[in-house]
């Protein structure tokens, strides 16, 4: 072996295999291995630099492959959904996907949620029957105002192109089918607040659903299990869906003027005002033939002038209870100490983290109605664990981590309590500082 790696003969007779010391070989080898490395090297860049432009402009749309997660996607952020439907077995289908997926189509689709459908799934079949479409190959266009355009019988790449290009809201109505399965977690998307979803909905000429609950009433979770069904959740798939609660007390003028006084309740809104109500709970059926009535109408009854004055009290059916005053919280721990040792009370203080699984169920536990009873005569502070300071007046009750409880005498002697407790841990804090 030579210095380098290569075998040699020194009696060789051939040119460049003679002794090292008169050897040509190797020197050749080595400016030959190095032409090699820098012609490979270019290669690989050159491949690099073929294969991102590949990715970029070949591989086409980020598709979905459900029609109920293109409409996920689309709703929250009102993006139109791009339908190729397709048969997968079929030529011109494969050759419309190779159109989509070119540099210049892709320009069009800015912004789209792109969902490929196949013909051979049968609630797909219905899905784009919705919008007059019955054989594949087809593009429908879908607005987020729920209106579309439709293209069948695609031939070209200039034809899709012309047909994305002026497919503009508004269009046509689909002829919506109840039938199609739907996803029945549309709650837990819904809108938590009233402007927002009425924004929503006059902006995309939607009706607005609004379910009126207290989280703490049974019939109010009842309710939430029976509208989470499919043959009801099947009304509420083209609706701007919107949950308020009783305890946030803004959301109980937001269905005054409706004249809603009683949770649980369903509220319709229609694209001109109007609206159509169910108070209480009622049967599956019930709740169908209500939703299905006010799904089908554009009109009903016109909001009473000023509102109900009535949604002050939380009432559940026909049962009219009055719920103790929400706790006033003061955010200041010093503040509160003084003010409670001035007026010679006892000082309950709940010291949470933000985010904590843990500290927002003792959260709601502080907002039920015994615990509003038994704090409703003390000075009550809500500290938060975010705030150093906050931690630093914590330790002097001997506490280092969220969440805990702490009833503090006027003397300043005091008791804790920490982590996850019950009603059964308030009233012992509450004995302590006594009546």
């Amino acid at each position: 072996m030579d210095g380098h790696g290569f075998p040699f003969d020194p009696e060789s007779k051939h040119e460049g295999l003679r002794h090292p010391l008169g050897n040509a070989f190797p020197s050749k080898i080595i400016r030959l291995k190095g032409l090699m490395r820098r012609r490979l090297a270019r290669m690989a860049f050159v491949g690099s630099c073929a294969l991102l432009m590949f990715s970029a402009a070949a591989c086409g749309p980020a598709w979905v492959y459900t029609f109920n997660e293109a409409e996920r996607i689309a709703r929250p952020k009102e993006r139109p959904i791009l339908v190729f439907y397709r048969d997968h077995l079929d030529v011109a289908s494969a050759r419309i996907r190779e159109v989509l997926e070119q540099p210049e189509t892709m320009a069009l689709l800015e912004g789209y949620v792109a969902c490929s459908l196949i013909s051979a799934y049968d609630p797909n079949r219905k899905f784009v029957a919705q919008y007059g479409v019955t054989s594949p190959p087809a593009l429908i266009v879908i607005h987020p105002d729920g209106t579309y355009h439709a293209l069948a019988d695609v031939s070209d790449a200039v034809q899709i192109r012309a047909f994305l290009s002026n497919a503009k809201p508004p269009g046509q109505k689909p002829n919506v089918n109840r039938a199609i399965p739907r996803p029945t977690d549309y709650l837990i998307r819904a809108e938590g607040t009233f402007e927002r979803a009425r924004e929503r909905a006059r902006r995309q000429n939607r009706k607005m659903m609004i379910l009126y609950k207290w989280w703490l009433d049974a019939n109010s979770n009842e309710m939430i299990t029976r509208m989470s069904r499919p043959e009801i959740a099947a009304h509420c798939t083209e609706t701007i869906n919107c949950v308020l609660d009783w305890d946030y007390t803004p959301n109980r003028k937001h269905v005054a003027q409706y004249g809603v006084t009683k949770f649980p309740a369903i509220i319709v809104v229609h694209q001109n005002g109007s609206f159509q109500k169910r108070e209480g709970l009622g049967s599956v059926r019930d709740i169908v033939g209500f939703l299905s009535s006010a799904m089908a109408s554009n009109r009903g009854q016109q909001p009473p002038v000023g509102g109900s004055r009535g949604a002050q009290h939380r009432t559940s059916g026909s049962t009219q209870t009055r719920v103790p005053t929400p706790l006033k919280w003061q955010r200041g721990h010093d503040a509160a100490r003084i003010r409670a040792q001035r007026e010679s009370r006892g000082l309950f203080i709940f010291y949470e983290a933000p985010s904590d699984e843990t500290s927002m169920r003792m959260a709601r536990l502080l907002d039920t109605q015994g615990a509003r009873n038994l704090f409703k005569d003390t000075v009550n502070c809500r500290a938060s664990a975010s705030d150093p300071l906050v931690g630093e007046a914590m330790r002097q009750y001997d506490v280092d981590r969220a969440p805990a409880f702490i009833a503090v005498k006027p003397d300043g002697t005091h008791i804790a309590k920490r982590g996850s407790i019950t009603i059964s841990d308030l009233r012992r804090l509450r004995d302590f500082l006594g009546r």
